[in-house]
């Protein structure tokens, strides 16, 4: 057989493969450098997020937990690694937490919140990102989450609510205005005294609502709050079926947000308006009654002088002993 060198077409070929092969081995373990720096800075990226990230296998276990969420919890990520994630959920939002895992394994992405308990037993609250992972056929293998504790801005919704709750149940009205008179809060008590529903009240002004009496003195009462922070005042008010009520107002300036606002707590004073006025006619009786007496005790004092009078003339001991600070005599 003919003996093949160097320049043959057979050796050429060899070597073109060899160094196909050199090649596609340099690029493998570029590609292999590739996705170890692209995990190295994703796990990087994952352990230092603001956020939690939380990975479950196709039976809710955990295999994956950075160390955000962990510290969420209360736990080491080791600590968490196997658990299943319905551990971590209080018992009362379980058949949402199972709810929500049947749309992981439908394919179905969601955001939603969720409480969670912490090891010491104390529970948070943390918005979640749900994502489903799928594989290449289709089928569910895996979901991933992100978690943002959102505890502080919970408990701090749960002030405010209970705050309006215990400011609906006060006794008085109480508003905040503007200085242009547009309501940026009333409570309950005060729909109660003007007669409407909480939509009619805050779309009026304050103008619409104080009688033209008192309407006229808006400008000047906002005057004196600005100038001395507070003041104390009686307005009518008109309510929804035109008849009018009065209040007795204390209104301090204050800040909403960063806006100039006066807060008023106004009292119904309808019931002491009508006490003074029977007072004040219980006032007028007595003081007619007062003049009717003294009238009577002056004629009947001038009755007993003219018989005193008479009983010198005719000689005999007057009847009545005159007064000592010449008032009304008295009987002898």
């Amino acid at each position: 057989m003919p003996r093949e060198d160097d320049g043959t077409p057979a050796l050429r070929d060899l070597g073109l493969r060899i160094a196909l092969l050199e090649a596609a081995l340099r690029d493998k373990e570029d590609i292999e450098e590739r996705l170890r720096t692209s995990e190295e800075r994703f796990r990087s990226i994952v352990e230092t997020t603001l956020v939690g990230v939380w990975v479950l296998d196709c039976e809710g276990r955990t295999t994956f937990v950075n160390q955000r969420a962990a510290e969420m919890l209360g736990y080491e990520p080791a600590e968490m690694l196997g658990q299943p994630a319905m551990q971590f959920i209080l018992g009362e939002d379980l058949p949402a937490h199972r709810a929500a895992i049947a749309c992981r394994h439908d394919g179905q992405r969601e955001t939603y919140e969720r409480r969670f308990r912490r090891k010491d037993g104390r529970a948070i609250w943390a918005i979640v990102n749900g994502t489903p992972m799928m594989s290449q056929t289709g089928e569910f293998i895996a979901s991933f989450a992100t978690l943002t504790d959102i505890t502080e801005r919970k408990e701090a919704e749960g002030r405010l609510h209970a705050l309006v709750e215990l400011l609906d149940t006060a006794p008085n009205s109480i508003t905040v205005h503007d200085r242009e008179g547009r309501f940026l809060y009333a409570n309950r008590r005060t729909f109660e005294i003007h007669g409407c529903s909480e939509s009619e009240f805050m779309a009026k002004n304050l103008r619409d609502v104080d009688v033209p009496e008192s309407a006229a003195l808006i400008a000047e009462r906002m005057r004196l709050v600005a100038e001395q922070g507070e003041a104390r005042f009686e307005v009518w008010h008109f309510r929804s079926d035109g008849t009018q009520v009065p209040l007795e107002v204390v209104v301090r300036e204050t800040l909403w947000g960063d806006k100039p606002v006066h807060l008023s707590v106004a009292t119904d004073i309808t019931e002491r308006k009508r006490a003074e006025a029977a007072l004040s006619l219980q006032l007028d009786e007595l003081r007619r009654w007062h003049a009717a007496t003294l009238g009577r005790e002056k004629r009947i004092a001038e009755l007993k002088r003219e018989v005193n009078e008479l009983a010198e003339r005719l000689g005999v001991p007057p009847p009545y002993a005159a007064a000592a600070d010449g008032g009304p005599s008295e009987d002898t």
